[in-house]
């Protein structure tokens, strides 16, 4: 009796611990743009776009334990010229990162986080934003819409993605605390990117979550 006890213990134990596994392993790893504490946005890891230069950006991401150091390039000639890319590795889940310069300065920082860092979570981070605008794709192989929050105050902008590769395009998204963060960028406030210069008459005033009506074709 004993004996049969102590294996029915032990399989319990077995599950116990093999459900734990499982509940972490299902669990995201978080971003690297949460897990750094330096300084706000849209600082972080100490680089600051406006400010900090190629060899400044690359010191930095080599002192991150979450940065895959190996993979930091410099891309020296071609269409990428100047650009800084490196990979993310465990404790972030980001995929990867993108520095962007002005001559020797950074423009802004792109960091792809593929749905590291949630809605709720950004909202959480950096308030309510100003607007969002949109950017939209339809073609035989692919159809997205890409709503784009702004933070221009902040120097910030989120970036959801909607895939509707197949499928008819839908005439509203619905953006909830749970929608997966496509990628984050960080510019500078002050002398904001042409890419970040968006027309007025694009831009839609921020109400909060839910659904919101995407713009016809010819809008």
């Amino acid at each position: 009796m004993r004996k049969f006890l102590l294996v029915v213990a032990g399989i319990v134990a077995f599950i116990v611990i093999a459900a734990f596994a499982l509940s972490m392993m299902a669990r995201p790893l978080p971003s690297a743009l949460v897990l750094d504490q330096t300084c706000q946005a849209p600082c972080w890891l100490g680089i600051t776009p406006g400010v900090s230069t190629p060899w400044g950006v690359t010191e930095q991401l080599l002192e991150a334990d979450f940065v895959d150091a190996p993979t930091i390039e410099k891309h020296e000639r071609g269409p990428l010229e100047g650009l800084i890319t490196w990979r993310f590795k465990r404790p972030a889940g980001d995929l990867a990162g993108f520095a962007y310069f002005d001559g020797e300065t950074l423009s802004y920082l792109r960091i792809l986080t593929l749905g590291a860092i949630s809605l709720g979570e950004a909202l959480h981070k950096y308030g309510s934003p100003d607007a969002f605008w949109f950017e939209q794709r339809r073609r035989p192989t692919e159809a997205w819409t890409q709503v784009n929050i702004i933070y221009p105050a902040l120097g910030c902008s989120l970036e959801v993605r909607f895939d509707y590769t197949g499928e008819p395009m839908p005439g509203s998204v619905t953006l909830s605390e749970d929608t997966p963060i496509r990628a984050v960028v960080y510019f500078n406030p002050s002398a904001q990117p042409a890419e970040f210069s968006i027309p007025e008459h694009q831009l839609h005033h921020w109400a909060g979550l839910g659904p919101i009506s995407l713009p016809s074709p010819a809008e």
